[in-house]
């Protein structure tokens, strides 16, 4: 149950790139990358973890103008896990 809430979680943070990119909803963009990070904390152990890390630092700066060069890597790397998250 719990990782299928953290999928859902995955799949709503990836579409914050979407948000991020044209710079709708940067409030619940910055919450979402806070949750990004805060869950590679979490499970640092796991490498897993070091991209999810890296996607929640990205996503903050996607907001300051960095370019979203990346933001498709990353928004598919948390759709693929939310999705095999919830069906696993």
């Amino acid at each position: 149950m719990f990782a299928k809430i953290l999928g859902i979680l995955d799949i709503i943070a990836a579409i914050m790139f979407v948000f991020a990119k044209f710079g709708i909803f940067k409030l619940m963009v910055v919450i979402f990358a806070v949750y990004l990070i805060l869950k590679a904390l979490a499970f640092l152990s796991d490498i897993a973890s070091f991209f999810d890390l890296a996607a929640g630092v990205y996503l903050l700066l996607m907001l300051i103008g960095v370019s979203p060069i990346l933001s498709l890597l990353f928004f598919l790397w948390l759709l693929q896990k939310g999705v095999i998250s919830l069906f696993a």
